[in-house]
């Protein structure tokens, strides 16, 4: 089973997205190809073991396999603060702070397609990996790339949650309720508003919950909610 929102990536807002000016889009392929160049040619190689390495196995585990947790003591390694730092000189000026750099740094070495292509996709997933509840595909992909061995198991997490950020941020909402099909009508607007969304700032829905997008979508649910108390 393919997303149907995530495996041609045809909706209005990832059309957008293509044709944007790159330039102020960290995820755009053409700048994840661009970034990825630049942290090769840097001495040595920023990569994501390399941070890991950098990070103390006591920290480590105090981290309890939260991947967001886990990506910000790697970014704040000595490693990680330089990559972040020479990406944001080299491509981002004042447009994006080093943390939302670094954060592009990391994701640009999980390219999955071709330089000059516009597929959103992760290589050989099953987005459905035997239900098409949209709640369950953090932990799908976590164990995929394990299979796979596209990673390590203590990695699985930092690895799945960077390939949602670039391949499906809808995936990374909190709270996705049970109920929400991949196939719905309901999880294609959510995909398209997070798109749309991210447009504006690329961390700009992490942290933010399915209700919080479907608010967006339909401000009448907040004043019915007002209404009720």
């Amino acid at each position: 089973m393919t997303s149907p929102t995530e495996s041609t990536k045809t909706s209005a807002a990832a059309q957008t997205k293509s044709h944007a000016g790159f330039g102020q889009d960290p995820l755009h392929p053409q700048m994840q190809q661009e970034i990825l160049s630049f942290l090769q040619s840097m001495k040595p190689p920023p990569s994501l073991d390399a941070m890991r390495d950098q990070v103390p196995a006591d920290e480590w585990k105090s981290l309890e396999g939260v991947a967001t947790r886990e990506l910000n003591a790697m970014l704040n390694t000595p490693m990680g603060k330089e990559m972040s730092h020479a990406l944001q000189t080299k491509f981002g000026g004042s447009t994006f702070n080093a943390l939302t750099w670094g954060m592009a740094g990391l994701a640009s070495q999980m390219v999955d397609s071709s330089p000059d292509s516009n597929n959103y996709s992760i290589k050989g997933f099953d987005w459905g990996a035997g239900d098409s509840s949209a709640a369950n595909t953090f932990e799908h992909l976590k164990a995929f790339l394990v299979k796979q061995g596209q990673t390590t198991p203590e990695m699985a997490g930092t690895v799945a949650y960077l390939q949602l950020w670039k391949y499906s941020p809808a995936s990374l909402l909190r709270n996705i309720p049970d109920y929400v099909d991949m196939s719905s009508l309901e999880w294609e607007k959510v995909s398209n508003k997070v798109d749309t969304l991210m447009l504006e700032h690329p961390l700009k829905t992490l942290g933010m919950t399915y209700s919080d997008i479907l608010d967006l979508i339909d401000p009448t649910r907040v004043e019915k909610r007002v209404a009720e108390f």
